[in-house]
């Protein structure tokens, strides 16, 4: 049996066994988030989303020169703990706004 891991630049690691279908780009078929769409859901600037991807601080994945983000992985980070950061972040800019 062959084991292949991917590399991580095509948002990995994903891994075949044999000749089967890889499991992970499979079993998660709905549409990546741009991060213009992540920026206007969070109500940040796209180059915050970016920054943040690049730091870790957002679960996101790298498709060449470009970040793309799950729907699914942001709503559960967002229900975390981690995103205290967020949170108290998009609270501080809009009371700025507002005063």
């Amino acid at each position: 049996m062959r084991v292949t891991c991917l590399p991580s630049f095509i948002g990995g690691p994903f891994f075949q066994v044999g000749n089967g279908p890889m499991e992970k780009l499979s079993s998660n078929p709905q549409p990546l988030l741009t991060t213009a769409a992540v920026a206007k859901w969070l109500g940040i600037s796209t180059r915050a989303v970016c920054l943040w991807a690049e730091c870790k601080e957002i679960p996101a994945i790298k498709l060449g020169r470009q970040w793309r983000f799950r729907q699914d992985e942001l709503s559960e980070w967002l229900r975390g703990t981690n995103a205290d950061k967020v949170k108290n972040y998009t609270g501080n800019r809009r009371a700025a706004v507002g005063a």
